[in-house]
């Protein structure tokens, strides 16, 4: 229900997922209203690197266990921003520990930005991380700060749902 207030509220595409190697993992995903809106499906698979939920997944498990994750590098890459070498990767984890949230800049598409809060381990669920993904025009930097207040609101609120349910 939270998941689907946010995307309400927002008009943009939001997801719950979670890390399975290298992958990320769609658990949940609602749809905005919006015509121009990013679709996902619960199952879909993506490479960690270069989307917000993998990076802000990688770097709740650790440098050692994302690079081991990972491999070597280089890794794929789906645009011109894509961070393919483990230097850059490392760099965007430590900034997303640092800030609390992560951002995928056009890294996996072109003109599509993802914006990530990890979700607290409750109960021994795993990593879970929440997002909202919009179009890199929509993604002005007020909208930004709105949207990383609203997905920690949100998460917080998961959080409690699922401490409740264990």
């Amino acid at each position: 229900e939270h998941l689907l207030s946010l995307a309400y509220e927002m008009g943009e595409t939001v997801n719950l997922a979670t890390l399975d190697g290298n992958e990320v993992v769609y658990l949940m995903g609602y749809s905005g209203d919006r015509l121009l809106t990013a679709q996902t499906s619960v199952g879909l698979r993506l490479p960690a690197h270069c989307m917000g939920l993998g990076k802000c997944l990688l770097a709740g498990v650790g440098d050692e266990t994302a690079q081991r994750l990972l491999g070597p590098g280089p890794y794929e890459r789906r645009t011109r921003n894509t961070k393919v070498t483990w230097k850059q990767i490392r760099e965007e984890l430590a900034r997303v520990r640092r800030d609390g949230f992560a951002v995928s800049e056009e890294e996996f598409e072109v003109g599509l930005v993802s914006i990530a809060v990890p979700l607290a381990d409750v109960g021994n669920r795993g990593p879970l991380a929440i997002n909202v993904t919009l179009p890199a025009f929509r993604a002005t930097a007020s909208e930004r700060a709105r949207l990383v207040d609203r997905l920690r609101k949100t998460a917080a609120l998961i959080e409690t749902s699922l401490r409740l349910a264990a």
